[in-house]
Parts: C-alpha cells; sequence; structure tokens
C-alpha cells in the first residue's frame, strides 16, 4: 500500500491535473476495480509518469481487461502502473474534462453498460461538443478544476 500512496502523492503533487474517471469517478467501483485518471498528453507528464514508475502500454496496441485501449477520440496513450492504476493521456484536457462532467450529471454511463455501449456515449458526446464549439455555442475553454 505505500507504493499506491506514494503514486498518489505524485500525482497530487504534480504540476498537471489528473482527473479521476472510470468506475470509481462514476459511482460503481468493485472490490477489484483499479483506478483511472486522465491527464494532458505533454512531454512532461509522460516523464512523470514513467518516474513514479508506470509503463506506456499503449505503445502496442494491444488491448485486453488489465490493458485496455480507449477508442475515446481525445485519448492519445495510456500508462499503467503495477498498483492497478491506469492513466489516460488526452489531447484536450477540457473537452475531456467537459464531457465527462455531462456523463456523470445526465447519468449516461451505467455499471452493466457494455465497453461498446460505453465508448459510444463517450463518442457522442465529445463529437457533440467539438460541434458546439465549431459553431460558436461552446465558448473558450478554461482550465478550472471544478
Amino acid at each position: 500500500m505505500l507504493e499506491l500512496d506514494n503514486v498518489f502523492v505524485g500525482l497530487h503533487e504534480a504540476s498537471q491535473y489528473f482527473r479521476l474517471t472510470g468506475s470509481r469517478f462514476f459511482g460503481w467501483p468493485t472490490s477489484v476495480s483499479d483506478w483511472d485518471f486522465f491527464a494532458e498528453d505533454t512531454y512532461e507528464t509522460r516523464n512523470l509518469l514513467m518516474d513514479l514508475g508506470f509503463s506506456d502500454v499503449s505503445r502496442d496496441g494491444v488491448s485486453n481487461e488489465k490493458h485496455p485501449t480507449y477508442s475515446d477520440p481525445l485519448c492519445t496513450g495510456v500508462f499503467f502502473h503495477p498498483d492497478g492504476i491506469h492513466v489516460q493521456l488526452v489531447n484536450d484536457f477540457i473537452t475531456k474534462m467537459m464531457a465527462q462532467k455531462i456523463i456523470a450529471e445526465e447519468n449516461l454511463l451505467s455499471s452493466p453498460m457494455t465497453k461498446e455501449n460505453q465508448r459510444i456515449v463517450w463518442r457522442s458526446v465529445i463529437a457533440t461538443l467539438n460541434r458546439l464549439e465549431r459553431v460558436g455555442m461552446v465558448g473558450d475553454k478554461q482550465t478550472n478544476n471544478t
């Protein structure tokens, strides 16, 4: 448990934002749930994750239950820590945060939902946000920690 605590401290103290996602964020974790986060994909973020003992599991493109590849259009990589932590790296942190907030507030995901149906929900909400931004219905994105 000490190693896991050190990883959480490292993520918390980082200059980058790491946001909780997955079953723990949406309120339906199980006894075997891992920890899922997302962060902006930067050189600094990748280096921090490597320094904390994460490995880049997205390079090989292999998807399985332990190391899923995400079909979220914002996801550019996935890092895994052996203590059961995944970090999705995204190319648009604000849109990902807005999508997650909408999905949670509207209760669009549920535990018994298949992974494919979850992917459809994520892609649909992100596509809608991108469309609204293109037509000027979503203003300038600003980082906030809500």
